[in-house]
């Protein structure tokens, strides 16, 4: 099974409360599915994102926008 966590200052155990990670359970899934792949078929994965992100032509000048912040509900 792969760390992905090391290092990291939250705790990967922790799903509430303070130093509880972000992320677990949802990201959990998702690298277990990855673990499962096996080298060539995560390779193949990889390569595929590279190129998707190869084909990606800049945007134009001034595409985006900044827009104010959203106030929330009190």
């Amino acid at each position: 099974m792969s760390d992905y966590c090391a290092g990291c200052r939250y705790s990967p155990e922790g799903e509430t409360g303070e130093g509880a990670c972000p992320f677990n359970p949802r990201i959990d899934r998702a690298y277990a599915t990855w673990d499962r792949l096996g080298e060539d078929r995560q390779r193949a994965h990889l390569d595929s994102a590279e190129a998707a992100l190869a084909a990606l032509e800049p945007a134009k000048a001034g595409w985006a926008q900044v827009s104010p912040p959203i106030e929330l509900l009190s």
